[in-house]
């Protein structure tokens, strides 16, 4: 499977730069399916519990089926569980199609598989962060001024800004005065 055509589009689809969760779960639902067809995967979910941290402010607890097999599929899954830096857990629960047991090929391919959309799940969350950090003020939390550009630029794509200005002063060392 590492060398097929069908895992290095999946690879590439899912390598793109997607700075959070929801979006990169629909780019492994959308790309997994020839993958799930090759090792007869008939269900995948993916469970992710974080507890409060800089990558989750208000911790996370999501859960999403990224496969579900219109045929149907077995009960019994197979089961990997990762640790999070921020001592959460990623489960990523996998379940052959229906009559069919997963081989001992299948359950290593499988099992690199869920490596690699773990990886890429934290990418996705550590790209969140970055992406917070960059347009938020460290101390408050309020938007920066590259956020409030960049506010300010989809308001005018949108044509819901006319004629307006705006003003930015810029206080150095201000955390001195505060």
């Amino acid at each position: 499977i590492i060398f097929s055509n069908e895992y290095k589009h999946f690879r590439d689809a899912i390598l793109d730069n997607i700075p959070d969760l929801t979006g990169m779960m629909k780019r492994i639902s959308a790309a997994i399916p020839p993958i799930c067809n090759i090792l007869n995967i008939g269900f995948i979910k993916i469970k992710l519990v974080a507890p409060c941290s800089i990558i989750a402010k208000n911790g996370a607890n999501s859960e999403k089926v990224v496969y579900e097999d219109t045929n149907g599929y077995e009960y019994a899954p197979l089961i990997q569980t990762y640790r999070t830096g921020e001592n959460g857990i990623v489960t990523i629960e996998i379940r052959s199609k229906k009559n069919h047991k997963f081989n001992n090929n299948e359950i290593q391919a499988v099992k690199l598989i869920c490596d690699d959309m773990f990886i890429l799940l934290g990418r996705a969350r550590l790209m969140s962060a970055v992406h917070y950090a960059n347009l938020t003020d460290t101390m408050t939390g309020a938007p920066n001024l590259p956020q409030l550009i960049q506010h300010g630029i989809g308001l005018k794509a949108a044509q819901k800004l006319h004629n307006f200005s705006g003003l930015f002063i810029n206080l150095k060392n201000y955390k001195y005065v505060n």
